[in-house]
């Protein structure tokens, strides 16, 4: 196994701060409208960019995704430097003032786009059982990552939920391969146990077009689960800069 030192390093650093009352609180996700920070010509052009997108899935000329077969995405990957270069997310991505509203909130250092892609998920039947990410989880990186998602539609069926209570600090020890190897988390039973405890701090979303998604997914978190609606977004991830 490999150490991944930073992985341990943030989850020792952030139980020491806790224990020791250190710990500067930061939102598990913030709410903005279109006009925030994107111009509405902007806007209209990642939306034109998404529908464009949506009609090759609906021609059969796109795949699902190969690890998540509910979700089609443009880039399959999402990593920044495969996406075409002439591509409105790119500009997106790098908005002055995203960064500067990520880094104030979020409290990341020179925050710098990691992955991004347009996603087309289709509503599934009532009752389909979750899978990979619809279940509650914890992003695999390793350290703080913040997601921004850009919603084309109304999503009247929570977008995502999250528990802003719940951290990777607060599932993992740091005798564990999600703090020595950098895994993601997806809860074993122990962790199930104390998820149990914070039902009651679960929050959904259920937003108008138009409305960015900005969150923390270091804390515990699900998402991509529609039965009510197709769901057309766009998101750009964040790590810091080290």
């Amino acid at each position: 196994m490999r150490i991944n030192t930073r992985a341990f390093l943030d989850i020792f650093l952030e139980k020491l701060k806790f224990k020791f009352g250190f710990k500067k609180n930061t939102p598990s996700h913030i709410i903005l409208k279109t006009n925030d920070f994107l111009s509405k010509k902007d806007y209209l052009i990642l939306k034109e960019t998404a529908e464009k997108f949506k009609k090759k899935c609906h021609g059969g000329n796109i795949e699902a995704n190969n690890t998540k077969n509910f979700v089609y995405s443009k880039y399959k990957k999402g990593k920044i430097d495969e996406i075409e270069k002439n591509d409105p997310i790119l500009k997106f991505a790098y908005s002055k003032k995203l960064l500067e509203i990520i880094h104030k909130n979020f409290r990341i250092e020179n925050p710098q786009p990691h992955r991004a892609s347009y996603w087309w998920i289709p509503a599934v039947k009532l009752n389909t059982k979750r899978e990979m990410s619809q279940l509650w989880h914890i992003d695999p990186e390793g350290v703080k990552v913040v997601k921004v998602f850009l919603y084309f539609h109304d999503v009247s069926d929570s977008c995502m939920q999250i528990i802003p209570t719940l951290r990777r600090s607060s599932l993992c020890s740091l005798i564990s391969r999600h703090a020595i190897d950098g895994y993601g988390v997806y809860p074993d039973l122990k962790q199930r146990k104390i998820i149990d405890k914070h039902q009651e701090n679960i929050e959904s979303f259920n937003l108008k077009e138009g409305t960015f998604l900005i969150a923390d997914t270091s804390h515990l978190h699900r998402g991509g689960y529609s039965f009510k609606e197709n769901r057309l977004s766009c998101y750009v991830s964040y790590k810091p800069n080290r």
